[in-house]
């Protein structure tokens, strides 16, 4: 007699672990596309940038803890969603990003957060999600 199991908790739990990766894959590439796009004079503002990878109820999934100065990533609220998050902990960065007292921003981050949106577009076509 044969028996049936039922495998679909196991099966969520690989399509979770694919989408994660997929997502932490498409966050890792667009933090290094970021710090090569951030202009450096000391380095802080590029050791500072960052990737979190969080499920719907803002637990951490992926994240390296602590950006490349040692300073603890600061707390992301959750988004009812599985989401990923680029993004500095420097408190100047902003200025670097938009501009300042004539001076003309980089416009990195608006640049990267776009190339970042097609990636994470291929990577669920690659998983056959919407």
């Amino acid at each position: 007699m044969s028996r049936v199991t039922d495998r679909r908790q196991e099966a969520i739990t690989e399509i979770t672990h694919a989408v994660t990766d997929a997502l932490d894959a498409a966050i890792l590439e667009s933090v290094i596309f970021l710090k090569s796009r951030t202009p450096t004079r000391t380095g802080t503002a590029r050791r500072s940038q960052h990737g979190v990878v969080m499920d719907a109820a803002g637990n951490v999934l992926r994240s390296p803890g602590s950006d490349e100065n040692g300073n603890a990533l600061p707390s992301y609220p959750g988004t009812g969603k599985l989401t990923g998050i680029v993004g500095s902990n420097c408190g100047y960065y902003r200025w670097v990003d938009q501009g300042a007292r004539g001076r003309t921003g980089t416009g990195a981050l608006a640049q990267t957060l776009t190339e970042l949106e097609q990636r994470w577009a291929e990577q669920k076509r690659k998983l056959g999600l919407r």
